[in-house]
């Protein structure tokens, strides 16, 4: 089982039972500092939420444990490798996966979020 923190679609529970996953031992209200939401409006992929890096950001979400077939089922849904990948942060609730957006798909930050 690994723990992961969630902040967009995964948090619903109807994408996450269209993905036939369903985590278990949630826990709500977590937060991750050091990170601001995004959303990617340029080039094919429009609405794309990701994780930008920040001093004063914080981004609030939730955490569960999911099994490797249900982080199979993620990782195909995110487009791991290619437009999202699985890393390791700290919460309050402690270390976790992530899914953050891979900055060599997506078109560069911009600098007035990143510098925020």
């Amino acid at each position: 089982m690994t723990r992961v923190f969630v902040y967009g679609l995964l948090l619903r529970p109807d994408v996450r039972g269209y993905l036939g996953v369903h985590g278990s031992d949630w826990q709500h209200g977590e937060q991750l500092n050091g990170y601001s939401l995004t959303t990617n409006w340029g080039g094919t992929c429009r609405g794309i939420v990701r994780l930008i890096p920040t001093v004063h950001g914080a981004v609030f979400g939730s955490s569960a444990e999911f099994t490797d077939e249900e982080l199979s089922r993620m990782d195909r849904f995110e487009g791991v490798p290619d437009m999202y990948t699985r890393s390791r942060v700290t919460t309050s609730g402690g270390e976790r996966s992530v899914y953050r957006a891979n900055p060599h798909f997506f078109s560069p930050e911009p600098e007035e979020v990143a510098s925020v």
